[in-house]
């Protein structure tokens, strides 16, 4: 229970007893509240919280010069929400008469805020409409649950966020985010308010976007494809037009996934005597502009294959589950939801293309890439010499 805090109001006149008294109050329930043995915040205006102090210093310091009226939420030493406070008494043993404490929101802005217009704020507790925090105070509430939540060694228990989004909120809150600013390439202007949506500079007129070194087209991620028989992405190729003749009515719905799967294997050990192998298989959606299809995180990571040694040709044994799924993708399709026309509709996916070496184009094509028909292009007609 944190003790009353109507000696505060008598900075005015330090030598009263109350204002003595509920200093020694304040000390005690500090020291007692944060733990610590010999130093504490000290909440003289000049030290404002931010400097460390004994006891007889921040006791000289409240004394002498005043705590800061408008610390009425003592949250520096200890004070937690919706803690009670202690009924008070005046000189006489009368019990005083007042409101309850401040919302807890106007406290922790008049802390933030100590002038307003450059008065102190008094608020009238039996006139205060209740009213929903603000975004800026609800953000605020959030650190401070954050912050009392315990740190400890980092287990399967432990309270740390469970994604990448959740992850983000924090960082956001604690006004870390970004947003980014395009800017003239000759460092003429920013792109930024009024000017976001230009295309080019207001001062020397260079355009806002690359220019393509091979073709001289201005890049955007706007742009449209062009049909100029140069392959840019996968979707310019013969085997995506020919795919797209076969099967209209997959090809008709641009959301429908085009798919490529990369498999190889790898030594995770330096010592390379240690005999072991482990290959992945990833999945590349290839629905994105070329500039994002082939990023790492937007790179599906459909399994992991350890072992001794290489799987070779029974890489198929492993491969079941995926294969499973990518024939239910093709042929029933998944319910899916498109944020962006805020509609559910069904999804389809086809798989196009494999990446990989010729060893590993060996185990996932069951072709053998060793011998006299080694080349799956030229088959019996390879032209192979001793």
């Amino acid at each position: 229970m944190a003790p009353s805090k109507q000696w505060m109001q008598l900075v005015d006149n330090r030598l009263d007893e109350a204002y003595l008294i509920g200093v020694q109050k304040f000390l005690d329930y500090a020291f007692q509240k944060t733990g610590e043995e010999y130093e504490i915040r000290c909440p003289y205006v000049k030290c404002c919280n931010t400097t460390l102090g004994t006891r007889k210093i921040v006791e000289t310091h409240l004394k002498v010069y005043g705590i800061i009226q408008n610390y009425t939420f003592w949250y520096h030493h200890g004070e937690k929400f919706g803690e009670p406070l202690s009924e008070s008494e005046d000189e006489d043993g009368d019990e005083l008469e007042e409101c309850e404490s401040e919302d807890e929101v106007q406290e922790l802005l008049r802390d933030l805020y100590p002038n307003i217009d450059g008065r102190t704020v008094h608020i009238d507790c039996d006139d205060l409409i209740e009213e929903e925090p603000n975004i800026e105070a609800k953000r605020f509430y959030r650190l401070l649950k954050d912050f009392e939540q315990p740190l400890g060694v980092v287990t399967d228990g432990a309270d740390l966020p469970k994604s990448y989004y959740e992850a983000k909120k924090i960082i956001q809150d604690l006004g870390l985010s970004y947003n980014k600013i395009d800017v003239c390439t000759n460092d003429c202007m920013l792109y930024w308010k009024e000017d976001s949506l230009l295309d080019s500079c207001n001062v020397c007129g260079a355009s806002r976007w690359k220019i393509d070194r091979h073709s001289g087209e201005t890049r955007n991620k706007k742009d449209k494809r062009v049909d100029d028989r140069i392959i840019r992405h996968p979707a310019d190729s013969m085997a995506w037009k020919s795919f797209d003749e076969l099967y209209p009515s997959f090809a008709t719905e641009p959301r429908n996934v085009r798919l490529g799967l990369a498999s190889d294997g790898f030594q995770p050990f330096r010592n390379l005597k240690t005999s072991y192998s482990i290959w992945h298989v990833v999945l590349i959606p290839y629905n994105l502009p070329p500039w994002l299809c082939m990023k790492q995180e937007n790179f599906i990571l459909s399994m992991l294959i350890p072992g001794p040694d290489s799987p070779g040709d029974a890489i198929d044994t492993y491969l079941q589950p995926l294969i499973e799924e990518l024939k239910e993708l093709w042929e029933v399709g998944i319910e899916t939801f498109d944020a962006s026309s805020k509609q559910n509709f069904k999804l389809h996916a086809s798989l196009l293309w494999t990446i990989n070496d010729f060893p590993a184009y060996g185990n996932l094509s069951g072709w053998s890439t060793k011998g006299k028909l080694a080349c799956p292009c030229c088959n019996k007609d390879t032209s192979s010499i001793r």
